[in-house]
């Protein structure tokens, strides 16, 4: 199976006037969120209104609703904050969301405040996060030790927070936020996940719940980088091994809380995931609403006519180079929060598309070997379903990271997919 390489978008570092004309386009729309305007202005509006250096580096938005920003700063940080060159901000058109951002970073001593001249806005250090910072306290009493000489890596605002400790044992330590669910809906059980893997040969790296806290989990840092930042075909050859492995064990039903990932194949229209991801870039660029509900369509389309019977395995689920750690003794897989049974495609087909976007395609090539070399099959057609439905959901990802010409790069990524469903 052949991977093309000229269709492969990069953000080509230059500020276009088209991106910016399509920001000023979505704060006219939205008005009610009020802070659209700084967040989408330049950097020197956003500090200005912080009151300190500030870069967007993610942003998430909600339409009439709200939109949620990480930024960084290399400068000015208090030295009394563990990470004072990160910081969130959030703007709500419900004002109460903002009263209890406050009311929680508080509680979790924090720092967050309300932004001045912006209604329903508030900021504040990654630490007071409202739906992290509980966690983070809880951390902190139980584990000073990881915390207190941590750097943070990465901030997905109210979802996630990657840290990175140093002392006796290098270790990355995930915080996500506390969970409420039924006891029919149970948690999935990473961590006895992972110790299974490794008992069936595996390579993983292993975690451990810190303190006994169930929304933490803690890691040795592993490895030189991530096989998007090395891009090794070795490497990427003998993550197909692992994939392959991965994909023929079995598990017991129900086994460590693993759910489905095909419900994509049980819903219809503007519910499935196709759909999803059409509609949210219909909502930033309603220039190709019609173009990505219509490639969306097709790919949902091409499935409903596949003859080819449905026989889920155990995927990752978010399968890409960046969940592929590279080191000296091998490699070992990361980030299995998306683990689930549906079609081996899907982690194929999302691996292909992370590897298009970063103009590497040959890694995509070696990981194929590497799966067939230990025993996986390939059935191009249904990765070619796969991999369009992977460009797609990537598509937004630009806009989200503030790319500079991340109209442009979200266009390339369409095209790709569409390109990718004419072969």
């Amino acid at each position: 199976m052949t991977i093309a390489a000229g269709t492969s978008p990069l953000p080509n570092d230059r500020v276009t006037a088209r991106s910016h004309a399509a920001e000023q386009d979505l704060i006219s729309r939205d008005p009610r969120v009020a802070a659209l305007r700084v967040v989408f202005n330049d950097d020197e509006e956003l500090s200005a209104a912080l009151n300190r250096p500030a870069h967007v580096t993610r942003i998430r938005y909600k339409p009439a609703s709200s939109v949620v920003i990480t930024y960084s700063s290399d400068r000015f940080a208090a030295p009394h904050d563990r990470w004072g060159d990160h910081g969130w901000l959030a703007s709500y058109v419900d004002d109460s969301k903002v009263s209890k951002s406050l009311v929680k970073a508080r509680r979790g001593n924090a720092a967050a405040a309300r932004v001045g001249g912006i209604r329903g806005t508030v900021h504040g250090a990654a630490s007071a996060d409202r739906r992290l910072t509980g966690t983070l306290a809880r951390l902190d009493q139980a584990c000073p030790q990881l915390t207190e000489t941590a750097t943070l890596l990465r901030h997905n605002p109210h979802r996630r927070l990657l840290l990175r400790t140093s002392g006796a044992t290098d270790l990355v330590v995930k915080v996500t936020p506390r969970t409420h669910r039924a006891s029919a809906d149970p948690k999935f059980r990473q961590v006895e996940f992972l110790d299974h893997l490794t008992s069936e040969g595996i390579p993983v790296v292993r975690l451990w719940h810190p303190g006994g806290l169930r929304d933490v989990v803690a890691g040795q840092w592993w490895g030189t980088g991530d096989l998007a930042a090395v891009q090794s075909t070795d490497a990427a050859g003998a993550a197909g091994e692992a994939l392959a492995a991965l994909h023929s064990l079995r598990l017991a039903p129900g086994q460590f809380a693993i759910g489905a990932r095909n419900a994509d194949q049980a819903l219809a229209g503007s519910e499935s995931e196709s759909g999803r991801a059409a509609g949210a870039i219909a909502v930033v660029l309603p220039e190709f609403a019609q173009r990505a509900h219509r490639l969306a369509q097709a790919i949902n389309d091409r499935r409903a006519a596949s003859d080819r019977p449905s026989d889920p395995v155990l995927t990752h689920g978010d399968f890409s180079p960046d969940q592929v750690l590279v080191g000296p003794g091998g490699i070992r897989l990361i980030d299995f929060d998306r683990v689930g049974w549906s079609d081996p495609e899907r982690d194929l087909g999302s691996f292909a598309a992370a590897a298009i976007i970063l103009r590497s395609p040959d890694l995509a090539v070696a990981l194929f070997d590497g799966y067939v070399g230990a025993g996986g099959e390939l059935h191009p057609d249904a990765i070619n379903d796969w991999l369009a439905h992977a460009l797609l959901s990537r598509a937004i990802d630009p806009f989200r990271y503030r790319a500079p010409d991340w109209v442009g790069d979200v266009e390339r990524i369409l095209t790709a997919a569409e390109q990718v469903l004419e072969r």
